[in-house]
């Protein structure tokens, strides 16, 4: 009775396999890059309901494909620094891994030729299924470029919902788009780099260089043509420098294979609310929809961000 009590869960290993909580954050890269580019832009009338879903459907599959590539390049280092993973464990096979990274990957490319989507959402999608397979494989061989392509993938992803809205058609708001991706990609480059101290020493006050760059989203507000948007990209900078000074306050310098992760959990998860403040920008009963959404996402991923690590 007690071994079948005890025995592992199939399914706990596959959800260890997609971070289970860092998919709550996906859904708002998409939704917020379409609200602020929409404010940004004044085209909130393109967004179409059917066209989001299916980017965020395809946001979320892409970035669960790329973590089970992950784990699939890097089987044999797992297997000698993180045996309890579910590759090097076999909790999952990798025969059945990498039919899942196949199948998930399969989703974007069925929503791009499926005609429904703007072209320059489907260029997006190319650049973001690239970064994700090249960063898989040159994170270890070139530490830096791998830091920075993890940022892009969430960049592009806030891009990615931005083509929804017009973005890429030459509207005066685009700077400020662009600026305000610009932002995702280097603080999630930022918490990339912070996680690769798990197992060795992080550095000191250099770690609240993390914050800079969701400050710098209230620079975006300053942009011509944004006054709409000015008060949420503030608001979404005061919130976001605030919560990451106050996770690392609560994890030592490292290194910590047991804090750490924790800590990256946290930071990954403070998208959620910046997220839920972008979309704020265009106003109106969808934008307040897409917020309340997205921070029932934030409750969920705080819950699971417990029982599951972020990194």
């Amino acid at each position: 009775m007690n071994s079948l009590s005890t025995k592992p869960s199939p399914m706990r290993a596959w959800l260890e396999l997609v971070r289970l909580p860092n998919l709550f954050t996906v859904p708002g890269d998409v939704l917020a890059g379409a609200g602020f580019a929409a404010a940004a832009i004044s085209s909130a009338d393109r967004l179409a309901l059917p066209q989001v879903a299916l980017a965020v459907i395809a946001a979320v599959a892409v970035y669960a494909a790329g973590l089970i590539d992950n784990d699939l390049v890097d089987c044999a280092e797992d297997a000698a620094e993180r045996p309890t993973r579910p590759l090097p464990s076999g909790r999952v096979s990798a025969a059945a891994a990498s039919r899942a990274r196949a199948a998930l990957f399969l989703i974007p490319a069925l929503v791009a030729v499926s005609g429904v989507m703007p072209p320059a959402w489907v260029v997006v999608q190319i650049a973001l299924v690239a970064a994700v397979l090249v960063y898989n494989r040159i994170k270890g061989l070139v530490p830096e470029a791998g830091f920075l392509l993890m940022g892009v993938c969430r960049g592009l992803n806030l891009l990615g919902g931005a083509a929804l809205a017009g973005f890429f058609t030459g509207g005066a708001g685009e700077p400020a788009v662009a600026a305000a991706a610009l932002c995702w990609t280097l603080y999630v480059a930022g918490i990339t780099v912070f996680a690769s101290h798990e197992t060795r020493r992080a550095p000191g006050a250099a770690r609240y260089l993390l914050a800079l760059p969701v400050a710098a989203l209230a620079l975006v507000g300053c942009f011509p043509g944004m006054a709409e948007a000015a008060l949420v990209a503030a608001a979404a900078a005061l919130a976001g420098t605030a919560g990451v000074v106050v996770a690392l306050r609560q994890c030592p310098a490292g290194p910590d294979p047991a804090r750490v992760p924790r800590t990256v959990g946290r930071l990954v998860r403070l998208l959620i609310p910046m997220q839920a403040l972008l979309c704020l920008a265009t106003g109106g009963r969808a934008a307040w929809t897409a917020a309340a959404s997205l921070l029932v996402c934030w409750f969920l991923a705080v819950r699971l961000g417990r029982r599951f690590h972020a990194s």
